[in-house]
């Protein structure tokens, strides 16, 4: 959970770097805090069949949208690659695959040319 607060109180810092561990449990949070607000906006009758979203749902996503992408940029960094490669989630499948094998990759050892390496 500190993690997810991080990132928000973090939400446009896209220098530096975030471990693996950092960036997966912001994005499980993430996942599950959802699916809980999914469920509120389907209880309450808030949910758009049309569209699949919520009002609360969309709300969260649209909060959530910056401190993600700026996660995901230094997830990058970590493995000491460029921010910008984050594009790849606008390739359907080859690039989501692409995208996920290097926010998977180990963290750089040391410092690499994105900063010093995270310390937790």
């Amino acid at each position: 959970m500190n993690y997810f607060i991080k990132c928000f109180r973090d939400y446009a810092v896209f220098e530096g770097r975030s471990t693996r561990s950092e960036y997966w449990s912001f994005s499980l949070i993430y996942f599950l805090v959802y699916i809980l607000i999914s469920q509120y906006d389907i209880q309450s009758n808030l949910w758009n069949d049309e569209y699949s979203i919520g009002f609360a749902s969309f709300i969260f996503s649209l909060a959530a949208l910056v401190p993600s992408f700026a996660v995901s940029w230094r997830r990058l960094h970590d493995s000491g690659k460029s921010g910008w490669l984050t594009l790849l989630w606008l390739l359907p499948i080859v690039g989501w695959i692409w995208i996920l094998i290097l926010l998977f990759k180990p963290s750089d050892n040391g410092d690499n040319d994105y900063g010093m390496k995270p310390g937790i």
